[in-house]
C-alpha cells in the first residue's frame, strides 16, 4: 500500500473523507468533487474506515488527547481560515511548539520549572 498523501490540511484521504462526512456533513458528491476522487472512492473510505477494515496509516501511531470543549469554539475561525478542522489545527500548533523548541516561550513559566 502507498504511502499516504496530505491533502488539504489533512494527512490522507481517509481522514479528509471521515472528517468532512462526518463533521462537516457534506455529502458523498461534494467530497467526491472537493477531492477531485470518485464517488465510489469516498463511499469505500467511509464504509472500511468506519467498519475497523482499514486502518489509516498516517494514524497508526496517533495517541488521544482531550481538549477542552471551548477550545473548539476558540480556535473555529483560525481552522476555517487555513480551512482544516479545529483537530488538525491543534495537532499543528502542537506539533510547531514542540519542534521549534518554544514551549517555554509559549507558556511563560521558565521560571518555574527552571532546574
Amino acid at each position: 500500500m502507498p504511502a499516504p498523501e496530505p491533502i488539504l490540511g489533512y494527512p490522507s484521504k481517509t481522514a479528509a473523507v471521515r472528517d468532512l462526512f462526518d463533521n462537516k456533513k457534506m455529502k458523498r458528491r461534494e467530497i467526491a468533487e472537493l477531492l477531485d476522487i470518485e464517488i465510489s472512492t469516498v463511499s469505500s473510505l467511509i464504509f472500511y474506515s468506519k467498519n475497523g477494515k482499514r486502518q489509516d496509516p498516517a494514524r497508526a501511531d496517533d495517541r488521544m488527547m482531550q481538549m477542552p470543549g471551548d477550545l473548539f469554539a476558540l480556535a473555529k475561525s483560525d481552522a476555517e481560515r487555513r480551512r482544516i478542522t479545529p483537530h488538525e489545527l491543534f495537532r499543528r500548533i502542537v506539533r510547531a511548539v514542540i519542534e521549534e523548541g518554544i514551549v517555554d516561550a509559549v507558556l511563560d513559566d521558565a521560571e518555574e520549572y527552571r532546574q
